[in-house]
Parts: C-alpha cells; structure tokens; sequence
C-alpha cells in the first residue's frame, strides 16, 4: 500500500474496484447470469491476480498499481458474496450437498489458476 499516501491508495482501490466491478457486471449480462459464468470470472480473476503480483514482484511497478489493479480491479472483478450465496444454493434448485461440492471444485480452480498466473508472470 501507499503508507505515505493512504488517500491516493483508496482511490486507487475504489477506482480499480468499480472498474473491476462493472466488467464482471457486463460479462454476467453479455454471458447470462448462470453460476457457471461466475466461476469463470472467479478463475479468471485468480489467473490475472497471480500473475500481475509475479510481473509486479518482478519489475518492481510503481506503489499505486498494487492497489489499483490486485485489490481494486480483481478484487472487484471477482466475488467472494455471488460465489458464497451461490455455494448455498440461492437462485438454484440443486441439493445443498451439489452446491458444496461445486464450490469446492471452484475454489481448487481459482487456487491453481492462481498459481499458473504467478508461474506465467515470472
């Protein structure tokens, strides 16, 4: 974080974060609103996350593109609340024990994306 600016690292965020927020929102209209598009938001976001820190680490990118990018834009892109109500089973009729397992699967998925993202970021 920007220690010496913390106000400039919030709007980093919060500008990140939106912008983030906004391209999912469109990928769930132009896709359909269907569990699975989420997902793959979800693992696509932890690809670009592992593999913006490993570019980042590697180069040694400005202060404020931490902030704007990893927490702001991916943070917003992906979504920890969609994918947790969606593990529960709201919006669908499957079993509670379906949705686990499913939420287990993408978990795995967003994890290992984030490790191939960091190995192609090196």
């Amino acid at each position: 974080m920007l220690s010496s600016h913390p106000w400039l690292s919030l709007a980093c965020i919060g500008l990140g974060g939106g912008l983030g927020a906004a391209v999912r929102g469109a990928s769930l209209m132009l896709l359909g609103g269907r569990p699975m598009v989420l997902h793959a938001v979800n693992v696509t976001g932890c690809l670009l996350a592992g593999f913006a820190l490993a570019r980042l680490q590697a180069i040694g990118g400005e202060a404020w593109v931490r902030p704007l990018v990893i927490t702001g834009f991916l943070g917003g892109l992906t979504t920890m609340s969609a994918f947790a109500t969606g593990a529960i089973g709201v919006g669908n009729d499957r079993s509670l024990t379906d949705n686990l397992a499913s939420a287990l699967v993408v978990v795995t998925l967003c994890v290992l994306a984030a490790a191939i993202g960091e190995r192609l970021g090196r």
